[in-house]
């Protein structure tokens, strides 16, 4: 029975160490917690990559009709130039 009792007396003086190095979690936790109170949420990232994609989209169409605009004079221009010149 000795040998058996000293086996759990070394399991228990193992737990109480484990036990002993848990002390601090509780503070990590809560340092965990209060970071992630800051981290923003799936809803808010998403809403955000939606306005910066539709702010792209827009600027694209924005070019395309300055682009536009610009061929349609330059290609005016090549057409009726040469007759309002001369």
């Amino acid at each position: 029975m000795e040998p058996r009792i000293a086996k759990l007396e070394a399991q228990v003086a193992a737990i109480h160490s484990d036990l002993g190095r848990l002390t601090g979690v509780p503070v990590d936790l809560a340092t965990v917690k209060e970071r992630i109170s800051h981290v923003p949420t799936r809803v808010e990232v998403k809403t955000d990559i939606e306005a910066a994609v539709d702010k792209a989209a827009a600027r694209v169409q924005r070019t395309v009709a300055i682009v536009g605009g610009v061929v349609s004079l330059v290609v005016a221009a090549i057409n009726y130039g040469p007759r309002l010149l001369g």
